[in-house]
């Protein structure tokens, strides 16, 4: 985090504005949270990035944050939600891990049956959250449903794979690789990022074992894990398996886990294949995460200005959200009070499909970013 704040500083932040959705996979220290705070105290923290702001803030250990709640409250480009997301983790912090795996199973049950967008998703990851920092949860629990094939992919196994992941449950790890085998959207994604946070060379290794000989829809959301573990081998096992996967999508992902390796060499490649387009331009522009890290390393390629300048162009169409969504992207971002009943559904219209160019133009699909 340090060196690309150091970037950020120096180039300002649109020119990360395709990377900074990804700023919550880092390690977050009370330097990354007193320079987030002076972004916002500063007004540059605008458009797209306001948002990807305050929910990076909102999801920082309550260690860092707390301390800072006064800040939170004063400064007022803050989303007034962030304090109270934050609130509503310290209070439950207070509960029992009894009680908090209680309500974990209850949100569950009452969810049951209902889209993820019509449920407070938000709250349930932040049981989630509290209970993998609970030395007293019994992991057996997570074992038990996990390997319960009757709940495959239903709200409480999609709960239990994130706890393995924040637990770093090194023993699950071949449970997590069935998850991500599963065809629900939801369960994969989750899966693929619990892995991702335990992120060890033996998940690396069996996910490029097992990737050329699944579906394509395992191929989808395991080819995210190369460039999201923070492993220097992930990158070597990406370039691996270019010619191994069949998903002209995850091909797409393998490529862009080169540039988020930081390193010249793989960086060098995934110019080359981008180049070629070997790639799907409408589904993910591979030129915005090689131009953010090509920023990070001072790495040069004659392409950028021209790139910088088509980034521009669309960051201008962006901005020129209506009224109406940025209205809805701020309902789905915002967390239920703490007063209303837990069951209670948050209904957001008009709905967004999942798999839908997010609408704030970030680039990723909504289920991979205002929709967290």
């Amino acid at each position: 985090m340090p060196r690309i704040i150091a970037s950020m500083d120096e180039h300002g932040l649109d020119a990360f504005r395709h990377a900074i959705v990804h700023f919550d996979r880092l390690p977050q220290s009370q330097r990354s949270v007193a320079w987030v705070l002076e972004q916002f105290r500063r007004g540059r923290v605008q458009g797209n990035n306001w948002w990807h702001f305050n929910r990076l803030l909102a999801d920082m250990p309550l260690e860092l944050v707390v301390p800072r709640m006064d800040d939170i409250r004063g400064i007022g480009n803050i989303q007034s939600t962030t304090a109270e997301t934050i609130q509503q983790r310290r209070e439950l912090a207070d509960l029992t891990t009894d009680t908090l795996w209680q309500k974990l199973v209850d949100f569950t049950i009452k969810s049951d049956g209902q889209y993820v967008t019509d449920i407070n998703w938000r709250y349930a990851k932040q049981l989630v959250t509290e209970l993998a920092l609970r030395t007293d949860f019994a992991e057996d629990l997570v074992f038990d449903v996990l390997g319960d094939q009757e709940r495959e992919g239903d709200y409480l196994a999609v709960c239990c794979t994130m706890l393995a992941g924040q637990r770093t449950m090194h023993a699950a790890i071949p449970l997590l690789m069935d998850q991500v085998a599963i065809n629900g959207d939801l369960i994969c994604e989750e899966g693929a990022q619990a892995l991702v946070r335990i992120g060890t060379e033996t998940v690396l290794e069996q996910v490029a074992e097992r990737l050329p000989s699944e579906s394509d829809y395992f191929q989808l959301f395991a080819s995210t894990i190369f460039g999201d573990v923070r492993n220097p081998k992930a990158a070597a096992y990406a370039y691996s398996l270019l010619r191994a996967v069949n998903d002209k999508v995850a091909h797409s992902k393998l490529i862009e886990s080169l540039c988020w390796s930081l390193e010249e060499w793989y960086l060098t490649e995934a110019y080359d294949f981008i180049l070629q387009g070997q790639y799907i331009p409408f589904f993910h522009d591979l030129r915005k995460p090689l131009y953010c890290a090509a920023k990070i390393t001072g790495l040069d390629f004659p392409e950028l200005g021209v790139w910088r300048r088509d980034f521009e162009e669309e960051e201008k169409r962006v901005d020129k959200l209506t009224p109406e969504l940025e209205q809805l992207l701020d309902r789905s971002n915002e967390p239920e009070r703490q007063s209303q009943p837990l069951a209670t559904p948050v209904r957001r219209a008009p709905k967004i499909g999942r798999n839908e160019p997010c609408p704030c133009g970030s680039g990723k699909k909504y289920k991979k970013c205002c929709l967290k």
